[in-house]
């Protein structure tokens, strides 16, 4: 019985111990370059943000993170991004905050992506809101990037960037960026423009990827969950086996008894079926 008691401390604590190097939080993490990409009306009627960053910290991802975004933002993916560029997009928790919505969720990388679409519009062709990031952690290099929507006119950006540029398609961007920005720090970022349509700049080509848990949205399982389920299930299945083994063991005599007791019973007439008594093979 104490065997039975202590192979279930070994399996709790493997347990423990197993879902602690799952996910470790970011205290002492920082952010080495971050950028925030604010895009009114790009594929959705609504403003296209994202968060990217690279995190910088001695352990090794995965690692818990945490982000904020304005009140109402709806999650569309939550990933860490590889040296390949290719998104492995994990589940997220969502907490209401009193600085906004809360987004937390274990990266696999050293890159995170964030995406999320957010309605600050009020109807009528002139468009006026303001956007509020606030940091979470120390970001030694923080850009924050707005895209100007196509067919739009009277077009500002509060502070005025610094730099500005232009691609192929037409859209023009406005930067700037900031030094050693610390946890805490809100920065706000006021946009206005006119536009007399609600169609987007371009059309939607959204690929489904897993987004959020809580209040909204759905995932896929880390792979790093199931190998954890996998390895508990195996080290149930070898404890097992060894307290049994220890059993048997231990009262080796039971076995021989149960042996012996079968061995002795009732035999039978091989002619007729009839019960023999004795040592007599034939009744």
């Amino acid at each position: 019985m104490h065997r039975t008691y202590h192979f279930i401390g070994f399996f709790c604590a493997f347990i423990l111990l197993v879902g602690s190097v799952h996910a470790q939080e970011t205290s002492g993490w920082q952010i080495d370059q971050m950028k925030v990409a604010i895009w009114p009306e790009y594929d959705d009627s609504r403003v296209f943000v994202t968060y990217r960053g690279t995190l910088m910290g001695d352990a090794s991802p995965p690692v818990d993170i945490r982000l904020l975004f304005p009140e109402g933002a709806e999650i569309s993916h939550t990933c860490g991004i590889t040296p390949d560029e290719e998104h492995l997009c994990r589940l997220a928790k969502l907490t209401d905050q009193a600085e906004g919505l809360e987004v937390s969720y274990a990266v696999p990388t050293r890159e995170f992506l964030v995406e999320v679409y957010y309605n600050p519009f009020t109807g009528g062709s002139a468009r006026n809101f303001e956007y509020p990031f606030t940091a979470t952690y120390p970001i030694q290099q923080l850009t924050i990037e707005v895209q100007k929507p196509l067919r739009s006119t009277s077009f500002q950006v509060n502070p005025e960037a610094p730099e500005t540029s232009s691609d192929a398609k037409g859209f023009h961007y406005y930067r700037t960026t900031y030094q050693d920005v610390q946890p805490g720090q809100a920065i706000t970022t006021a946009i206005s423009y006119a536009k007399d349509d609600d169609r987007p700049s371009i059309q939607p080509q959204r690929q489904t990827a897993p987004a959020a848990s809580g209040r909204t949205g759905t995932s896929s399982q880390a792979p790093v969950t199931v190998a954890i389920v996998m390895a508990a299930l195996i080290t149930l299945a070898l404890g097992a086996y060894w307290i049994r083994t220890t059993a048997s063991r231990r009262h080796p005599g039971a076995s021989n008894k149960r042996t012996s007791q079968k061995s002795s019973g009732s035999r039978f007439c091989p002619m007729c079926g009839g019960k023999v008594n004795g040592q007599h093979q034939f009744c």
